[in-house]
């Protein structure tokens, strides 16, 4: 029997607070003010947030039986 591979949304999360959360002043697309800003795209063309983000996605797929 094959082990159950780990689960890459923790590894995900991790690179996703280190490479796409900023603290700062930002203006968002609305016009609102934020003290902070997430940009995925950073964490998703990394390319180890991209193999994790694809089997994050993945694993939602199998588990949801989407097809």
């Amino acid at each position: 029997m094959y082990a159950k591979p780990p689960d890459p949304r923790t590894p995900l999360l991790q690179l996703i607070a280190t490479l796409s959360f900023r603290l700062g002043d930002f203006t968002l697309s609305s016009g609102a003010r934020s003290d902070y800003y997430i940009d995925c795209r950073t964490t998703t063309l990394h390319a180890e947030g991209g193999r994790l983000a694809g089997l994050a996605l993945y694993n939602l797929i199998r588990e949801h039986n989407l097809q």
